[in-house]
């Protein structure tokens, strides 16, 4: 509630759609952005 009435939102409901994460989705991001995620050894030289 705290942050629906941060944001301003009227309903919960139009604040969980913003917070809905998906363990999928993190994993992609996790891939993309981490350094240790990075396979090739030309990207290091």
């Amino acid at each position: 509630m705290y942050i629906s009435k941060l944001l301003g939102h009227v309903s919960r409901n139009t604040t969980q759609k913003y917070l809905k994460v998906e363990i999928g989705d993190l994993k992609k991001k996790h891939s993309l952005y981490h350094p240790r995620e990075n396979r090739n050894p030309a990207d290091y030289s």
